[in-house]
């Protein structure tokens, strides 16, 4: 995978420091990589709640051509290619002052300015009927931020972010995996990146490496690189357009991530912010209402408390799952109990059809999920939280933890070649028969990489990293790793 190493080699730093600290400190070092600059956060940003809102004021993209020979827009406040400083325009004064390459205004005010980055949203709302509604930007469509920074911030392009020039400092590309699950949605065209990345100016070779769009399958990838000025501080990675398509709840998530700096070294990122699209859709009924039928209608969960009833299974899971989301005493049904655990009078009947998208224990897998780790043909796997067995992020020991063990184990013991133990071989492996159980992100990989070792990383904000029966914590920190379960 692409810039898989550099990013291996901060996971590995990590290691060494034991994750002394639960909560994600920026520290924004420009002392030649002692330690190496980290990125505070990295999140995906759905816009606040409401029809045609956007996500406009975390700023407008650049546009305008000024000169200079390499027909790329030019952000308000940029140094003039033509080296003409009255053509600059100024950021922040509601004015569009920096005319194009004809000496025309280019009708933008602040374009590709750095703005206060709004509230964090990692939640919203589609209703796919070819109308114009809920948390919708465009019909059935919301715009999507990815952006690098504290949200709220506290000024333009602070605090946090890409740590400023020195030896080791700013950016000049980027790029991420962009994953939802289940597969309920698409990504659509266009993709805007003329934000952060053109603040201080571009320059040629500009290199947008993305997969084309509209992408109807994830993951879709974005990959951005400039040749001109180098850019820090907070701000808009990209914009993009998500459309819902199918009923249900959609994770959205980011792995394989990368932020080069000047030297083209790769920024340790502190936490990654992933978010949830609830599309409502009409089902395959006889009639046309959405919601009268089960499975029609879905909502963000409650930001507060996802687990209504605290049973360690969030609610939309035990929705899906046979169970009750109010009853503390009901869950979905377990094949590690001998309890009529759902209520419905059986003991240890297979979970409902359907469930397969939901992590009807609450480890922090799907059902779906558990069948790909554990090449299973049923959800079964789903129906234990604990051990080995039930809980992929158990790898080795079969002690219900999720320790540095686990996470080592990617890499060692060294094979006889030099090479690591799973990481970056494929799968299968002649040499290696169980090189399969490694395969943690799902749908499989053709090889074990940092998407697979991203699944048990605590600096990324996923269910699998911070599953619901730790209470959505970091399961690496609570409780010592162990699960709350037998196993």
């Amino acid at each position: 995978m692409r810039h898989a190493r550099p990013l291996l080699i901060a996971l590995l730093a990590l290691a060494a420091l034991g994750w002394q600290s639960q909560s994600a400190q920026a520290t924004h070092t420009i002392s030649g990589g002692s330690p190496l600059p980290h990125i505070d956060q990295i999140s995906i940003d759905v816009g606040p709640a409401g029809t045609n809102v956007g996500v406009t004021g975390n700023g407008t993209p650049a546009v305008g051509y000024r000169g200079g020979g390499d027909n790329l827009v030019d952000a308000e406040g940029a140094p003039d290619e033509g080296g003409n400083p009255s053509n600059d325009g100024v950021c922040g004064n509601g004015i569009d002052d920096d005319p194009d390459v004809s000496a025309v205004p280019d009708g933008v005010a602040d374009d590709g300015c750095q703005v206060t980055l709004t509230p964090l949203e990692t939640c919203a709302e589609i209703i796919d009927d070819g109308i114009l509604n809920a948390d919708e930007d465009f019909v059935d469509t919301l715009s999507v931020d990815v952006t690098v920074g504290a949200q709220p911030g506290t000024g333009s392009g602070s605090p946090g972010g890409i740590p400023p020039t020195g030896i080791n400092g700013a950016t000049h590309a980027w790029g991420y995996f962009l994953n939802w699950a289940p597969e309920l949605l698409r990504v659509n065209s266009p993709q805007q990146f003329a934000f952060l990345i053109h603040t201080d100016g571009a320059g040629s070779p500009f290199t947008n490496a993305s997969a084309p769009l509209p992408d109807l399958a994830a993951p879709w990838t974005a990959d951005v690189s400039d040749a001109g000025p180098i850019d820090d501080g907070a701000g808009v990675l990209n914009r993009i357009r998500i459309e819902g398509d199918t009923a249900g709840i959609a994770a959205l998530s980011i792995d394989g991530y990368y932020v080069l700096d000047r030297n083209s070294s790769a920024y340790t990122i502190d936490l990654i912010n992933s978010a949830q699209i609830a599309v409502s859709k009409d089902g395959p009924d006889a009639g046309s209402v959405i919601g009268n039928s089960l499975g029609e209608v879905f909502h963000c969960p409650g930001p507060a408390n996802p687990d209504d009833d605290g049973d360690g299974v969030y609610d939309i899971d035990e929705q899906n799952c046979g169970s009750d989301s109010l009853n503390t005493a009901r869950v979905p049904e377990r094949l590690d109990t001998p309890a009529n655990d759902d209520g419905d009078g059986q003991i240890n009947e297979p979970l409902p059809p359907g469930s397969g998208p939901y992590d009807c224990d609450g480890d922090g897998w799907t059902g779906s999920d558990e069948m790909g780790v554990y090449a299973a043909g049923d959800t079964a796997n789903d129906q234990d939280p604990c051990g080995n067995t039930g809980w992929p992020s158990d790898l080795v020991g079969s002690d219900s933890r999720l320790n540095i063990a686990d996470i080592g184990s990617f890499l060692t013991p060294l094979r006889v070649d030099g090479t690591f133990s799973k990481f970056g071989h494929p799968v299968p492996d002649v040499d290696d028969p169980t090189i399969g159980r490694w395969n943690l992100r799902q749908p499989a990989n053709a090889v074990i990489d940092i998407a697979d070792l991203n699944r048990l990383n605590p600096g990324v904000n996923t269910t699998q990293a911070r599953p619901p029966m730790f209470g959505g914590q970091q399961a690496f920190f609570t409780n010592s790793g162990t699960c709350p379960y037998p196993p």
